[in-house]
Formats: structure tokens, C-alpha cells, sequence
């Protein structure tokens, strides 16, 4: 009796508990002190000191706490953690249950990559920019909504949430909701409210970015009040250096970014120098999503259907402008891929005929000729070998093979 109440019990979580133990394994033997991240200090801030880009996960965290140190960041973070992990695990099962019989192990197989792939998985971990994580765990949520009639209304909230953290969302991960909310549109039929509701959210994104792009500073409050706000709201050592990211990001004019990147920064050689070498990394699996998007296009009887597939295709394009008004243009290579994938599920689940065609003849290809997909995983699984460790685990194995 016991036995099969246990049975019964795994079954319901038979795809949701490896996928989270899994991503808690690759979790622990990271680095334990969150705050200890540069961009930890910021959440020191809110929206008191005004309404400034960077600063409303400091805003969100203040409804609980007036006071940031490292203690609160901690608990902070982990709890976050453990709740995207959660939710990660329990949307991977959706998609792998909703999956027809024929598409559950392709579709098993699609998770574990997303989940094994360096670049994906990136955003579980603490080694990723605080920012990022947040980014993807608000695209996550305005997926989740978008595909609920009675929720929807709730993405605007999300997107602000998003662009309000980082405003280079609106170049690395609304191309996934603009070609969504398109596919909806042509789904759903042209009626005024599904038209409304892509106005609302592409227009509402474009006035936020655009007020966050061209943020000229703060007014009202010197550099050195923001300083003093948040060394009384946090114990986290300040940087009150020229290089601070304090006045980096809330006394520098928008044109600073452009002359960084192009004079004062990296340079252009350099940038585009790292993002082939990246490019070069991520071949095999970009190469995956071309024959998976241009087969979808061929399956489509739709001119239509086939423009958002075309847009499936150019969507790591959208990244191009973070060149020019971003100093940190590498955090987009992540979402790349993240957003492939997110397209990906989001049809497979919402059962589009077309794109669920061109998996298949992927699959039967591979299945065939399987060489091809085994040199892949050995190519990202060599990958590992450049993981990083917290110190503490570091030197835990250094006294245990001394």
C-alpha cells in the first residue's frame, strides 16, 4: 500500500523533480555570498531617489525591508532561487505532458538541452548578472500569461517590470513577445480587442524604453545624497570611486554609451571579435533553429504564418542595437538562445502544426543519422570543463585531494 501511494506519488512529479534536483546540483557548488556581486549595492535603492532605470528590484525589495544588507540580499536571492527553479521544473512538465505521444521524448530531450546548454541555463545560476536573471524570470511569467485569456492583461505589468529592471530587454527578450503577439494576432483573427492588446503592450514597451534609453540622470539629488541613501540602507561597501556604477548609471548622459563602446571602452574590434568567437560556440545549435524555422516555413499553407516564422528567424538580430547603447553587450549572447527556445515551446505547446512538422523531420534525421547530434553534446558537454566554483567548494576539494 505504501509502496503505491509512492508510486503514485512520483508519477505526478516524475518530470518536474529531476529537472529541479538537476538544476539544484548545478546550483550548490556555486558562489554562496550573493552580495558580494557589484550590482548587489543597487538594490539599495528605490524609486525615492526618482524614477531612474536599474532600480526597481531595490523598489520591489523595499515593500519588505527599508533595510538591504547582506543578510536581507541573501535570503533575498535564494528565496528567488528556489522559487524560478520551481517554476521552471513545474513548466517543464506542462510541456513535456502536453506532448503528444509520438513528441513526449523529442520533447524530453528539447528540456534537457535547454537545460545542459551553457548559454541557456546561465540564468539559473549565480554566476549570471543579477539583472539577467530577473529579466528571464519575467520573460518567463509574461509567457505564462500571454497564453491565458483571462491573465493577459497582466503582461504590461510584467514588461514594465522587465524594462524597469534593465532596459536592454527591450533588445534581447521583447523580440519573443513582438513575434508572439503577432502570432496571436494571426491566430486569433484581427478583432479590435486582440489588436488593442498588441498595441497596448508594443507601444507601452516602446515609451518605457525609449524614457529609460534617453534618462538624462537624476534630478533633484547629487551624487553624493544617492551615495549617502544607500550606505544608510545597506551594510555592502559602496563604491564611491570615478568608475562607480552609481554614477555610471544615474549621472551619465545616454551619448557616454555610445562613446564607450565605440573610444573609450572594449572598442568595436574587440566587441565583434568576442561575438564571433561566441557565434563560432554556438554554431551547432543555431544552425538546429535555421533548418527548425525555415522547415516551419515551408510546412505553413499561411503567407501570414510564415512571416512570424521568418521573425522566428531574424530574432538575433533584434540584439544588433545593443552595440550601440549598452556597455555590457556580451549579456545578450544568452538571450539568443533563450529566446529560440522560448519561441519554440511556446508554439510546440500551443500545438502549431507547422513547427511541430519540421521537429519531426529533425528528429527522424537525427534518429537516423544520430552522429551529427552525439558530436553536439560532446561539444557543449566539453564546455563544462570551464565551470566555476565558489571558493569554499574550491577549497573543500583542494584539502580533500591535497
Amino acid at each position: 500500500m505504501a509502496g503505491a501511494r509512492i508510486a503514485s506519488a512520483f508519477e505526478k512529479v516524475k518530470y518536474e523533480l529531476p529537472v529541479f534536483c538537476v538544476m539544484l546540483a548545478l546550483a550548490v557548488p556555486q558562489i554562496t555570498d550573493f552580495s558580494s556581486q557589484a550590482y548587489s549595492t543597487l538594490l539599495a535603492l528605490d524609486y525615492r531617489v526618482g524614477f531612474a532605470p536599474r532600480i526597481f528590484m531595490g523598489s520591489l525589495l523595499s515593500l519588505f525591508t527599508d533595510f538591504r544588507g547582506r543578510r536581507e540580499i541573501n535570503i533575498f536571492y535564494v528565496v528567488m532561487f528556489l522559487l524560478t527553479f520551481l517554476l521552471v521544473a513545474w513548466l517543464a512538465g506542462r510541456l513535456i505532458r502536453s506532448a503528444e505521444a509520438e513528441m513526449k521524448n523529442t520533447m524530453i530531450a528539447l528540456v534537457a538541452l535547454f537545460l545542459a546548454l551553457p548559454y541557456t541555463a546561465a540564468f539559473l545560476y549565480p554566476q549570471a548578472y543579477p539583472p539577467d536573471r530577473f529579466l528571464v524570470l519575467f520573460s518567463i511569467l509574461g509567457l505564462l500569461v500571454l497564453g491565458k485569456p483571462y491573465c493577459r492583461w497582466l503582461l504590461p505589468l510584467f514588461l514594465f517590470a522587465a524594462l524597469a529592471t534593465h532596459h536592454m530587454f527591450l533588445f534581447a527578450y521583447m523580440p519573443v513577445f513582438v513575434v508572439l503577439l503577432l502570432y496571436t494576432l494571426f491566430r486569433d483573427g484581427p478583432r479590435v480587442k486582440n489588436i488593442l492588446f498588441c498595441l497596448v503592450n508594443i507601444v507601452a514597451a516602446a515609451l518605457l524604453s525609449a524614457y529609460f534609453y534617453l534618462f538624462n540622470g537624476l534630478k533633484g539629488i547629487s551624487l553624493e545624497q544617492l551615495y549617502a541613501f544607500a550606505q544608510a540602507r545597506t551594510d555592502l561597501p559602496v563604491d564611491t570611486s570615478d568608475t562607480s556604477i552609481f554614477k555610471g548609471y544615474f549621472f551619465l548622459k545616454p551619448s557616454m554609451v555610445f562613446e564607450y563602446n565605440t573610444e573609450l571602452g572594449p572598442g568595436v574590434q574587440n566587441i565583434l571579435d568576442n561575438e564571433l568567437t561566441a557565434a563560432v560556440f554556438l554554431l551547432p545549435i543555431l544552425v538546429f533553429f535555421i533548418f527548425l524555422w525555415l522547415g516551419a516555413m515551408k510546412k505553413s499553407g499561411s503567407r501570414l504564418e510564415r512571416a512570424v516564422f521568418l521573425l522566428c528567424l531574424l530574432s538575433p538580430l533584434a540584439r544588433i542595437p545593443l552595440f550601440f547603447v549598452n556597455t555590457e553587450v556580451f549579456r545578450g549572447r544568452m538571450a539568443v538562445l533563450l529566446v529560440q527556445f522560448f519561441l519554440l515551446f511556446y508554439l510546440i505547446y500551443d500545438k502549431n502544426a507547422a513547427v511541430k512538422a519540421a521537429l519531426e523531420k529533425i528528429t527522424a534525421l537525427l534518429k537516423n543519422k544520430p552522429l551529427p547530434a552525439l558530436l553536439a553534446v560532446g561539444y557543449y558537454a566539453a564546455a563544462f570543463s570551464t565551470y566555476t566554483f565558489s571558493d569554499k567548494w574550491t577549497e573543500f576539494f583542494t584539502r580533500l585531494f591535497r
